[in-house]
């Protein structure tokens, strides 16, 4: 399977609520694109008033995206209060 195809596998898991350690063997897929891909979602998430699940930042982590780790915790000083709560529990979720 191509990166793009797994990457896009690795984001349908997640619209799907599969957590992604219950898939074997897709620790070893991360990549920057990948990374970007996920934060980007986090962001969106967030700036929508959702929750994300917290395995995400282990490939996020890998190769952090600064834009976009930036604009999620730019959230925290938002003034809607449903948008600094999802980037609170989101950052919260961050083991780093």
């Amino acid at each position: 399977m191509a990166e793009d195809e797994r990457n896009h596998a690795v984001m349908k898991c997640v619209f799907m609520g599969i957590q992604l350690a219950q898939v074997d063997g897709l620790a070893g897929y991360v990549n920057p694109k990948l990374s970007h891909m996920l934060a980007t979602l986090v962001h969106e998430r967030v700036a929508a008033g959702r929750d994300i699940a917290p395995d995400v930042w282990s490939f996020i982590d890998a190769f952090p995206p600064e834009v976009e780790l930036i604009a999620i915790e730019a959230e925290l000083q938002s003034p809607v209060d449903d948008r600094r709560r999802a980037a609170e529990a989101a950052l919260k979720s961050r083991r780093r």
